[in-house]
């Protein structure tokens, strides 16, 4: 009994020496022979070294010391977040939303992708279609439009139905409708303005004069520009027809260049 005793307190000893700053140059915890801890510059012959790492194990850990420098970055780990779509150097596209069958076959696939439009203080969040082959697009063989002045001219401007609270918060994402070059147009309900306002759209017809008369006939509208065979059918006549005015809510068109995000193709979904 006295012997373990006499060892423990040797034990206590030594490792307050060991662990007190300043205290002793000895670098070495070695145990004797006969069972004790004892401090030395380096072990004897006949001690066994201890290994002082142990000692946190066995509830016998010292005050920490001060804190080190920190260590180099690591490498940075894989996004997260859900399914998405890259390009073919591995460049986000966006966020899918939606997948599901195209109207003429196919299949589609809607992404989110957070942008700084032109002229704004932050980014939003804008919804687009892409394909394998890369973002969808659309030429607006119809030609609508709606335009704060009389004679369909200036600014062109996005019409809004605000019946029942509507407009009164916006969208939590823009969608963009997509031309072949590559611009993008949106619109905000925020910015919205009661006011006059008149659209434009293309009329067709089989003859030059009923292109006229429907346009005629679609609220008082007059004929802008030539009538000439249309472009999609040339066996028919196409007109711009502007009518109006009409007292309602609009918001200003607003575009975005999506050819400037270098994506290229091809698509490919990921996560």
């Amino acid at each position: 009994m006295r012997t373990g005793t006499l060892w423990l307190m040797a034990a206590w000893l030594g490792i307050g020496v060991l662990l007190t700053p300043g205290t002793s140059s000895a670098s070495a915890l070695c145990k004797t022979k006969k069972g004790g801890l004892v401090i030395r510059d380096t072990c004897k012959k006949k001690d066994v070294q201890v290994d002082a790492s142990l000692l946190g194990s066995l509830g016998l850990q010292g005050p920490p010391g001060p804190e080190g420098p920190a260590g180099p970055s690591g490498p940075s780990g894989p996004s997260g977040g859900g399914l998405t779509v890259v390009d073919k150097d591995g460049e986000e596209v966006g966020l899918v939303y939606s997948i599901g069958e195209g109207y003429y076959g196919g299949t589609y696939t809607n992404v989110l992708r957070e942008l700084t439009a032109p002229g704004a203080n932050e980014s939003e969040f804008f919804g687009f279609g892409v394909s394998p082959t890369g973002i969808v697009t659309h030429e607006d063989y119809y030609g609508y439009g709606t335009f704060a002045t009389s004679d369909c001219t200036g600014a062109r401007y996005v019409r809004l139905d605000c019946e029942y609270g509507e407009c009164d918060s916006g969208p939590m994402f823009h969608s963009l409708s997509i031309g072949e070059d590559l611009t993008a147009t949106f619109h905000r309900a925020s910015e919205r303005v009661h006011g006059n306002y008149t659209s434009s759209s293309t009329v067709s017809a089989d003859t030059a004069e009923n292109v006229a008369a429907i346009c005629t006939a679609r609220g008082n509208g007059t004929i802008k520009g030539a009538v000439e065979a249309c472009d999609e059918d040339p066996s028919r006549f196409c007109g711009t027809c502007c009518y109006g005015p009409y007292e309602g809510d609009a918001a200003p068109e607003r575009t975005l260049d999506l050819s400037t995000l270098g994506l290229e193709p091809p698509f490919e979904l990921h996560r």
